[in-house]
């Protein structure tokens, strides 16, 4: 699932154990870091701030 699809929302995942995986897509990887906000393909994060998932298990 795309984040893009659940920001805001609540996504809940069922089943008996298993994995989460999470990643992102990037344009270019030699400008990643902490140095400098990133805008992201096509700006797609241009005046954002920084962005969070909160994960609870239950």
């Amino acid at each position: 699932m795309r984040l893009v699809n659940v920001v805001g929302r609540q996504y809940v995942v069922g089943g008996r154990g298993g994995s989460l995986k999470l990643g992102y897509e990037d344009d270019g990887y030699s400008d990643n870091g902490y140095y400098a906000h990133d805008n992201g393909t096509g700006n797609q994060c241009l005046n954002s701030v920084n962005a969070f998932v909160r994960i609870v298990v239950s």
